[in-house]
């Protein structure tokens, strides 16, 4: 993955998060997977989306100190 990131293909964004520079690229990588590992990526994807999170709230509801 380091080999990616210096070659600029690959952006880290914050812990266990990268942006692909182009989407394309995205879409190759993805359909190299293997079934089993591109499902298990989807599950942990789900996982984090579905979890609470303070900074989400925040965007949705506004910071609880401001009224």
């Amino acid at each position: 993955m380091a080999r990616i990131v210096e070659a600029g293909l690959l952006f880290p964004l914050d812990h266990d998060r990268y942006r692909f520079r182009h989407q394309a690229l995205r879409r190759a990588a993805l359909e190299r997977l293997p079934v089993a590992e591109r499902r298990a990526l989807h599950a942990h994807a789900a996982e984090g989306q579905a979890a609470p999170s303070p900074r989400r709230a925040a965007m949705t509801f506004g910071s609880p100190s401001r009224s």
